[in-house]
């Protein structure tokens, strides 16, 4: 790149993407953020992410635009800056084409980029968070590691964002766009959740709980316990049941009063003790009857 022979204009473009965006898979496709690419043999899981700034502000900030759809950057030096996109609210969808765009410059040469300023003469502030409080690098952001960048902790300029009128980098209104970062941070941005990460928990299981969000994670947190409650609650009813039933089946067997028990034995006892002297009695009588008395001559 580039070809003399490969060219196009913004009205092949727009044409082009009007058909595309047709297609079922089309929009999904161009309005990935990013897509984690698996490990493979030769290199770990990499993350790819799109550079279409109306959708994302994980490169920079002060473009994310709401309703906005992605579809495609691109940039040549000979085609200069370049960008299909189309956005929709309330039901209206607009198609917007740029080709050839070129960076703004200031009237002392400075070329306006990056995180301090932007093509659109926002001035953000820096980076808000970083890999270590001790400075201002946002790459490699983990759940472990996530800090306040070291200028936003150790100076005054804890604002959100500020806007400033074309070439000039001097605030002139108040700003979101951090707001915004720190939004797509929390309901974007996906972190592995490794219990060892927490105090007091080093000698647990060092693979990720879950890799997502910090609001995935505070829904799993809810489901996880809801769940453990459900779960708690059904052992605790069937046990119940089950101690029920056993108490239920030995009164059934065993559902006599001791203390009628034990009147019933004496009174059997005083039977039995009077029945003997009875047959004792009678065995006496008898033994006299047939030994002690008789006819005599």
């Amino acid at each position: 790149l580039p070809d003399t022979d490969h060219y196009t204009t913004a009205w092949d473009l727009y044409l082009i993407t009007k058909e595309a965006r047709t297609h079922h898979d089309f929009m999904p496709l161009v309005g990935t953020i990013y897509y984690e690419v698996p490990a493979t043999n030769l290199s770990n899981v990499r993350k790819l992410r799109t550079t279409n700034n109306l959708i994302t502000n994980w490169y920079t900030t002060g473009y994310l635009y709401k309703g906005a759809e992605g579809i495609k950057t691109g940039s040549t030096s000979a085609a200069g800056y370049c960008l299909v996109a189309s956005a929709s609210r309330s039901g209206r969808s607009l198609l917007s084409v740029v080709l050839g765009a070129e960076r703004i410059t200031l009237e002392d040469g400075t070329v306006v980029k990056g995180w301090g300023e932007n093509a659109r003469g926002i001035f953000v502030g820096g980076v808000l968070f970083s890999n270590n409080p001790g400075n201002d690098d946002p790459t490699g952001i983990t759940a472990s590691n996530i800090s306040i960048s070291n200028t936003w902790d150790t100076t005054h300029m804890l604002v959100c964002a500020y806007e400033c009128p074309p070439g000039t980098n001097k605030p002139a209104s108040g700003g979101s766009d951090n707001v915004l970062h720190f939004e797509y941070l929390l309901s974007e941005q996906k972190f592995d959740f490794i219990p060892t990460d927490l105090d007091g928990y080093e000698n647990a299981s060092g693979k990720p709980m879950l890799n997502g969000t910090f609001f995935e994670m505070w829904n799993n947190i809810g489901t996880t316990l809801g769940e453990d409650q459900k779960y708690t609650g059904t052992m605790l009813e069937t046990h119940y049941k089950n101690l029920l039933s056993v108490d239920t089946e030995r009164d059934s067997v065993s559902s006599v009063d001791f203390n009628d028990e034990a009147m019933n034995l004496m009174m059997y006892s005083k039977s039995y003790n009077a029945a003997c002297r009875l047959m004792t009695t009678i065995d006496s009588v008898l033994d006299k009857l047939i030994n002690n008395t008789g006819i005599t001559t």
